[in-house]
């Protein structure tokens, strides 16, 4: 099982159905012209749903970045460039053709087929400062980005989750600290 870390967290994706953008040749190549990505992906076949996860230590986040309009742009330009990526794959472009190929070799049950996407974002942040920041923030994400996400079906109440560490951890989500 490959244990990775990210954002001082510590991520556990089970064998032969995790990817990460970052490691396909594919995205390092067009990575230089501002297309950005999420952290992990994984397929969970119970569930038939591909999850795509982006981890945040707040506290290593510039005072910029924790500005609420910043800290969901960045997520929004996140999103949706994976999700234009997994367009790509699924409308079987040539780009998308070897982002397909990169993806299978560590995500072999990948599939080619739109299917259902649930996008989690996980933050690094302690209870007390979680209250009065992350609420507020899950709310106008998903307004921001309910009209990009819809196009692809994807509901943002339900498909659409920012969460603490901890949470992440109570809901079974591959994460630690």
């Amino acid at each position: 099982m490959p244990v990775y870390q990210e954002s001082e967290l510590i991520v556990s994706l089970a064998d032969d159905n995790h990817f990460r953008f970052c490691d396909c040749r594919t995205y390092q190549k067009l990575s230089g012209s501002y297309l950005k990505e999420m952290d992990f992906g994984w397929w969970n076949a119970e569930k038939e749903c591909l999850y795509l996860m982006e981890l945040k230590d707040f506290y290593s986040l510039t005072a910029d970045e924790q500005l609420a309009d910043k800290f969901i742009e960045d997520i929004i330009l996140c999103v949706v460039d994976c999700l234009l990526m997994l367009s790509a794959i699924w409308t079987n472009s040539e780009k998308g053709q070897s982002l397909h190929a990169d993806l299978t070799q560590t995500c072999p049950a990948f599939s080619r087929q739109l299917c259902r996407v649930k996008i989690v974002i996980v933050v690094k942040i302690e209870a007390r400062h979680a209250r009065s920041w992350l609420s507020p923030l899950l709310d106008r994400l998903r307004s921001r980005i309910k009209s990009k996400v819809s196009l692809l079906d994807i509901d943002p109440k339900n498909d659409i989750q920012l969460l603490t560490h901890e949470v992440a951890k109570r809901l079974g989500l591959p994460v630690d600290y």
